[in-house]
């Protein structure tokens, strides 16, 4: 992925056993990170507005395959985490990589029956997101896989802003 070659991860947890090593954290970080359910759809819960999505790139590499990169957003349009993914051409539908849709909202009105396995959450240093927020401390990220028809259907690599420790 292109967002890792700008990323030092100094703590990084097996999920199979993240009850154990999240149970410190924040209920609203355990939720964000640990949830299998839609990301922008937890965080219009916790903090009671839309999220929207401010498209950075998307576009073919390697002939086969599509990268996806946006900013999601809160009201004022202030940075909340920036996703990365990458598809294959083959297996998607137009309607699936919505331009201004978070991805799980547009699977949602497709009606695709999905399931999600996270691989990793991380926490350190990304020099793109340090850059682009002014920031100067580390972050958490997480990696999973979203399954369709018992293929991997995308890989997405989600950078959260430290904004979020301040969400109620």
């Amino acid at each position: 992925m292109i967002i890792n070659n700008h990323s030092i991860t100094f703590y990084s947890f097996n999920v199979k056993n993240s009850y154990y090593t999240s149970k410190n954290f924040p209920l609203e970080w355990q939720l964000m990170l640990l949830s299998d359910g839609s990301f922008t759809q937890n965080l219009n819960s916790i903090i009671g507005q839309n999220i929207n999505i401010n498209l950075i790139r998307q576009n073919l590499i390697n002939k086969n395959q599509i990268i996806r990169q946006v900013w999601i957003e809160g009201l004022h349009k202030n940075k909340m985490a920036f996703a990365e993914s990458y598809w294959k051409k083959n297996d998607i539908k137009k309607s699936e990589l919505s331009y201004c849709k978070p991805i799980g909202k547009s699977m949602i009105n497709d009606e695709l029956d999905i399931s999600k396995k996270i691989h990793n959450i991380n926490y350190g240093y990304n020099f793109f997101i340090e850059k682009t927020l002014q920031i100067k401390h580390p972050i958490f990220s997480r990696e999973y896989i979203i399954w369709y028809n018992n293929k991997p259907l995308t890989t997405i690599k989600e950078f959260f802003s430290p904004n979020l420790d301040h969400i109620k």
